[in-house]
């Protein structure tokens, strides 16, 4: 083949840009103009009238607009090719972002549309109402099964409130998946909001925390199976009430340790994501742990707690008092721990946490990430091998950790990591520059 005459073969980076091409041509052109241009041209009616599926990305990016409004646009051009001609349309889902009044009034005509058209279900994969959006109404649409729904405020002021006007949002009933943010949960009053939206279906609620004023957290949901608390600050009160008979999974991410009390559960798992303070780490933070892990049937994560240590002072905690308030035994359904320090320069070897935390679980894995401040030293690892070495020696010494602890194996990184015992052959290795992270396997005695 004459190398002038091939044509260079376009960057992948570029075909990107029209991710299915044929699609992107043939649904500018009707049904009967796309049966001469397609090398399938006695075939091409049928083929185009058995596609199962067209998918569209429109991209969110700001410097992306041109590329965003060339989508909206295939979109258009394919559904009225669908129409136009009576091809049957088996499926139809939607997932799009409402960032302004056009994108709302696109979604609203097509999901309009596609309805006179059908008979059973639509579904709506994900739609998010952000920054610029005002509004979405999609009502008198029965077939309309509205999958997730995704609402942020653009900005809000502490002080005085949100700057911008609430969106107005009617998307019926069929929600099963629903995101709320960005400031529109301040109070027990929102929740109220929520319940009276009437959302039979819900299945999946997650709300963020981030502006919730003072008071105790009561919430009241017969249908939600998974449940999750996002940014939850210090001002959310002692107590998290939540009546959910069908919830399963809870996650609770925040800055604070409340009571959590779900009557009528059937929990199966709970995850947390903590970032604490360490003055607010005291007996009363262990006895709130140890009531939230019994509400789990099965297992408890503890994911990525952040302790901020910005005085050089030892951990307090009375372990007499938490020994004798503590009603029930360790809990064994926390399967793993990870957590991480800022400013400790030597926290860990004269800390009573570790003793606290299992005063109240077993814990079945723990991984430890560097201190933030001090990534050339791992102070976890180096009190992991002094805490072996203390309990195996023959002297009585005092020590901040179990002593039914037996011996801890360790993940060393590499091509093939494999599991194993801590051992005096590793305080080189942990003496030195460690890994971001490290998990490790407590045996017991």
């Amino acid at each position: 083949m004459n190398r002038k005459g091939r044509r260079s073969i376009p960057d992948r980076g570029v075909l990107e840009y029209v991710p299915e091409p044929m699609h992107h041509i043939q649904s500018r052109l009707s049904v009967d103009e796309a049966s001469h241009t397609s090398i399938l041209s006695k075939s091409w009616l049928h083929a185009w009238s058995t596609i199962p599926n067209l998918r569209f990305h429109v991209p969110k990016e700001q410097e992306e607009k041109e590329r965003k409004h060339m989508k909206l646009v295939d979109v258009e051009h394919t559904l009225k090719s669908y129409l136009d001609n009576n091809i049957p349309i088996e499926s139809f889902e939607l997932s799009i972002s409402i960032e302004n009044q056009e994108s709302a009034s696109l979604a609203e005509k097509w999901i309009r549309r596609v309805s006179t058209k059908r008979e059973n279900d639509l579904q709506a994969q994900r739609i998010t109402l952000d920054e610029g959006s005002t509004g979405l109404e999609i009502i008198h649409v029965p077939n309309l099964h509205v999958m997730g729904c995704n609402v942020r405020m653009n900005r809000m002021s502490r002080r005085f409130g949100p700057l911008i006007k609430d969106h107005s949002i009617s998307l019926g009933s069929s929600i099963t998946d629903l995101t709320l943010g960005g400031g529109m949960i301040r109070d027990n009053g929102s929740l109220d909001m929520i319940i009276k939206l009437g959302l039979p279906f819900l299945e999946s609620l997650t709300l963020d925390m981030d502006y919730w004023m003072l008071g105790s957290f009561r919430f009241t949901c017969a249908s939600i199976k998974q449940f999750s608390l996002l940014s939850c600050p210090c001002t959310l009160g002692d107590v998290v009430y939540v009546t959910a008979p069908k919830l399963l999974f809870f996650s609770f991410y925040g800055n604070t340790m409340p009571s959590l009390l779900f009557p009528d559960s059937t929990l199966e798992q709970i995850d947390f994501r903590l970032g604490l303070d360490i003055d607010r780490v005291d007996a009363s933070f262990f006895l709130k742990m140890r009531e939230a892990l019994m509400l789990s049937s099965k297992s408890s994560k503890l994911h990525k707690t952040t302790f901020n240590h910005d005085r050089p002072l030892p951990l307090e905690i009375d372990i007499d008092d938490l020994r004798t308030r503590q009603p029930f035994p360790p809990a064994t359904n926390l399967q793993k721990l990870s957590f991480e320090t800022i400013g400790d320069d030597c926290l860990w070897e004269c800390s009573l946490f570790f003793q606290a935390f299992f005063e109240i679980c077993h814990l079945k894995q723990v991984t430890s990430w560097p201190v933030t401040m001090l990534k050339d030293k791992n102070h976890f690892c180096e009190l992991m091998l002094q805490v072996l070495e203390k309990n195996s020696s023959k002297i009585t010494t005092t020590t901040y950790w179990p002593r039914y602890l037996k011996n801890v194996q360790i993940e060393r990184p590499g091509h093939n990591p494999k599991w194993e015992t801590l051992s005096v052959s590793h305080t080189s290795f942990l003496q030195g520059p460690t890994p971001k992270h490290l998990p490790f396997k407590f045996i017991l005695n």
